[in-house]
């Protein structure tokens, strides 16, 4: 028979696959779910990856495949399916597609989810009857090959559709079996560039204006959303030491464009006067679609935050004009000992687009509070609510990072 990998929804066996691992499976998961699963009559065991549902869904998500998608891509299988059999009815001799037909006229997409939470748990339940099926929906979707309940070749969208009609699943898993060496890091191994071509599993890469912005970013990530870290990767300041500022991003852009890179790359400029004339140059670039751009998002804590210019203390919106990755580290690290907000201070220069400059003062403090705070292991969920601003920072890079919904390329046998 030879050696299988299988997707697994806690006990339930969703596919098999023989000789290889598909990217399609590979791509729900990250080296960090690795885990061994040890059997009576072996020393080592399989290797297994498991991860929560919510993790895999989240997953999912940012590689496009939405509940939404999921939904659109039945319906649009659904409706091909019934154009086909009703022009065989049609026909001199489609007597046999009518029922086909007729079946296909009733289903739904949550029909289909119903009837798959009866058909998934028992379709290799062989101690069942032979040929003897509800309905023709009941045999269209326990038929093992080319049925309805994987009706097409982009597993993903059906994946998410079968986990959306499972919500009581806690788990899902891949055992790989002896189809990788045990030390083999499988997910970090698919996830790294080849000479061969690009993977649609190779991470986002983040760009952003210097090296606390990157260190920030990933600090929050690792921090906020621990199961997402292999699905994206960071601009590196610190190894080759290139020049930081909003200036040198765009001229990273568009040297990037034209070497033709596809790797998929987020440029993220602050909401400032500086960032926001760089962000509006880099829009104007020729860009191709796997590089884009976006800014810090305005926040509700700068929309009246405390200002020193020559006019004196002044509470005003800085969003746009002196918005720094600074003030996404929390209110209470951008508080002073009396409990009052850091100020702003303007310096006086005036963009192109006719916004005044400013900077937060003593960013060093309010940085190495943050990262002192993020040394601690308190949990995704504490992290979340101690830093509100960067959870609304990431919900925008994973929206605009979502891949297209496209099929994840298959790595078949050799």
């Amino acid at each position: 028979m030879g050696s299988v990998c299988e997707l697994k929804f806690d006990a339930i066996s969703v596919l098999e696959q023989k000789s290889f691992v598909p990217d399609e499976f590979v791509c729900l998961f990250q080296e960090s779910d690795r885990r061994r699963q040890q059997k009576v009559e072996e020393e080592e065991g399989d290797v297994v990856y498991s991860a929560p549902r919510e993790f895999v869904l989240h997953r999912l998500d940012l590689l496009g495949y939405t509940r939404e998608h999921a939904r659109n891509h039945f319906e649009k299988w659904l409706e091909q399916e019934r154009m086909t059999y009703s022009e065989f009815d049609n026909e001199g001799d489609g007597s046999w597609a009518s029922e086909i037909a007729q079946a296909l006229q009733h289903l739904s997409y949550v029909e289909w989810m119903s009837r798959a939470r009866d058909v998934l748990p028992t379709r290799f339940d062989f101690t069942r009857a032979m040929d003897e099926y509800k309905d023709e929906t009941d045999r269209q979707m326990r038929d093992l090959q080319g049925g309805w309940l994987f009706y097409d070749g982009s597993v993903l969208p059906i994946i998410r559709s079968l986990l959306e009609a499972f919500p009581e699943v806690r788990e899902v898993s891949l055992d790989v079996g002896e189809l990788i060496d045990a030390q083999e890091k499988l997910c970090e191994t698919r996830r790294q560039p080849s000479i061969d071509g690009r993977s649609d599993l190779q991470p986002t890469v983040i760009i952003a204006e210097g090296s606390t912005d990157i260190t920030v970013l990933k600090r929050s990530l690792q921090k906020l959303y621990p199961y997402l870290t292999d699905y994206f990767t960071f601009f590196d300041y610190d190894g080759p030491k290139p020049d930081g500022g909003s200036n040198y991003v765009v001229k990273f852009l568009r040297a990037f464009a034209a070497t033709r890179i596809n790797t998929n790359i987020l440029a993220v400029f602050d909401n400032d006067a500086a960032g926001i004339e760089a962000l509006n140059l880099a829009s104007r670039l020729p860009l191709p679609a796997n590089i884009k751009v976006t800014k810090l998002p305005d926040i509700e804590l700068a929309r009246a935050y405390p200002t020193i210019g020559a006019q004196g203390v002044h509470k005003i919106d800085i969003n746009g004009k002196a918005v720094s990755i600074e003030l996404f580290l929390g209110r209470h690290n951008l508080s002073a000992d009396d409990g009052a907000l850091i100020a702003v201070t303007w310096n006086g220069s005036i963009s192109a687009g006719g916004r005044y400059q400013g900077e937060i003062n003593e960013k060093r403090r309010i940085f190495e509070r943050f990262l002192a705070e993020t040394s601690r292991d308190e949990g995704f969920g504490f992290y979340r609510a101690r830093f509100p601003e960067l959870v609304l920072l990431w919900e925008l890079i994973f929206t605009l990072a979502r891949s297209p919904q496209r099929p994840v390329l298959l790595r078949r046998e050799l």
